[in-house]
């Protein structure tokens, strides 16, 4: 008898050590998690059963991986990731759900998370931990839900403790990459290595303001120069709502972009500038294709010597873009910056600063449909001038043209025999330093044939009303008066001319 007890003792220990898998099979413990009602069957009801959800995932999540896994599927499925996005390690929740993941210990690798919602120090301390030993983690996006420059609420007293454990992330995965970091942030990029992360001073040490809603004053990044040696630079990251860091292994570089898109009444990151930087033009054509803004609306190249390739895919990558300035260091490009047709649905504005680079600039984008405006300098002793503005007489859209004219203003034979073919050109901007220089272009104005409008703007006149004269209409002083009685004279089939003085005094 007891030999028999014992026998039955030892059976009853030895069901209890079975696995969840030996006890039921995994279609019906699937379906008794769903019974354990881990997604709220209403939005009404999700704040108020979130606590009881946690602590039954973590009760359930604990027993065994089988069961672990299952809890964490459903829970996350519940929190809007598909079945599919997991499979993959593709994860985008709010961060209330964040204990699912921390939780999850047999789910696969996580390779791409991005976190929304209110995040305070608590929150970017348990991010800290899952980029730790989330080991195959690749692309991080931290939507911050407040700039965190800008005192509000519990963020007064954690700030600085906010921005250091937001830098132990950015170095933790930058160290997963052996190349260096390139850093996005307020238009410019530039490099750094992993290590000097840890180094940066992102908040001055002192506030400038104790007010609700008041700003601290940012601090400084460690940052390389174009040989390597490192720059103490301040102003770097001067507001902070949205993180995002990416390991880029095909070419063993980290991309970290601060504020890449827009949160709440924060604007993202609009405008680009590429070139004249610490970084050579080689380092950026490798990086260009893997930027996604996608507010980007301003691109400004101020180098000739970015990869067409790159450049074009950069372009297909951004169709909200609508101006493109093209500042190279030089008149004469060794070649094109755009050798191949890129048609551009969004692009609205073409601005260069030689007329050169016009041609092969409409030779590849001339087709975007929606490319109405053009700039360019009216250099008079530049040969490029006629070419540029014979290219322009092919494109096949109503154009706004606007020319920077340097002083002293010249009268340009060959530029006024091409203006008798600008057929396209309906409007012209002309920035000119004095009246002497306006009045020098009046002939090459009355020969654009398809010519309605005019605007002529003295440097000095930014922000200063502009004096207006419509035909039937004139202006009645002085100085306004007499040019634009000139501009009637000289330009009779124009039906509005606008000219910008500086102000008075100057």
């Amino acid at each position: 008898m007891k030999s028999s007890a014992a026998h039955q003792e030892l059976a009853r220990e030895a069901e209890s050590m079975r696995t969840a898998t030996d006890i039921l099979p995994i279609e019906l413990w699937a379906l008794v998690i769903h019974e354990l009602k881990l997604i709220p069957r209403t939005a009404e009801r999700i704040r108020r059963t979130e606590a009881e959800r946690l602590r039954t995932l973590r009760a359930f999540a604990s027993v065994c991986r089988a069961l672990n896994d299952l809890c964490i599927t459903r829970y996350l499925n519940g929190a809007g990731v598909a079945t599919e996005a997991l499979a993959t390690g593709n994860i985008e929740i709010n961060v209330r759900h964040l204990a699912a993941v921390q939780l999850a210990c047999c789910a696969p690798p996580i390779r791409r998370l991005v976190l929304n919602g209110f995040i305070g120090l608590r929150v970017l301390k348990t991010i800290r931990s899952i980029v730790q030993n989330a080991a195959q983690l690749e692309d991080l996006t931290i939507e911050l839900g407040q700039d965190v420059f800008v005192v509000s609420g519990f963020v007064q007293d954690f700030r600085g403790a906010v921005l250091t454990v937001l830098c132990d992330v950015m170095h933790i995965l930058a160290s997963r990459i052996s190349g260096p970091v390139f850093v996005l942030s307020n238009g410019t990029i530039s490099w750094c290595e992993p290590g000097d992360i840890l180094q940066w001073q992102l908040l001055d040490v002192a506030p400038t303001g104790n007010a609700r809603g008041a700003r601290r004053t940012p601090g400084y990044c460690i940052l390389r120069d174009i040989a390597g040696k490192q720059i103490k630079t301040p102003d770097v990251i001067t507001s902070l709502f949205t993180l995002s860091v990416r390991c880029i292994a095909s070419i063993s570089r980290t991309l970290v972009v601060i504020n890449p898109c827009s949160a709440r009444d924060l604007e993202g990151m609009a405008t680009l500038r590429l070139g004249r930087s610490s970084m050579t033009d080689a380092e950026i054509s490798t990086v260009l294709t893997h930027i996604r803004l996608p507010e980007l609306h301003t691109l400004h190249l101020a180098t000739a010597h970015i990869s067409s390739p790159a450049l074009d895919q950069f372009l297909r990558q951004h169709p909200a873009l609508v101006h493109l300035t093209y500042d190279p260091p030089t008149a004469d490009a060794a070649s094109p910056i755009l050798d191949v047709p890129a048609t551009h649905p969004g692009l609205t504005s073409i601005v260069t600063t030689h007329p050169a680079q016009l041609t092969p600039l409409l030779d590849a984008l001339g087709t975007s449909p929606s490319l109405t405006s053009l700039t360019l300098p009216y250099a008079h002793r530049n040969p490029a001038l006629s070419a540029a503005l014979h290219r322009l007489a092919l494109h096949p859209r109503p154009t706004h043209l606007t020319l920077l004219l340097a002083s002293p203003g010249k009268r340009l034979p060959t530029a006024e025999d091409a203006a008798l073919a600008l057929t396209c050109v309906t409007q012209v901007t002309i920035e000119c330093p004095t009246l002497g220089a306006a009045h020098a272009l009046f002939p090459w104005l009355a020969a654009l044939p398809a010519l309605q409008r005019v605007e002529f703007a003295c440097a000095s006149a930014a922000g200063t009303a502009p004096a207006r004269w419509v035909r039937s209409r004139r202006a009645t002083e002085g100085k306004r008066a007499r040019f634009l009685a000139d501009a009637e004279m000289a330009l009779p089939r124009v039906e509005e001319v606008i000219y910008r003085e500086p102000p008075a005094g100057t």
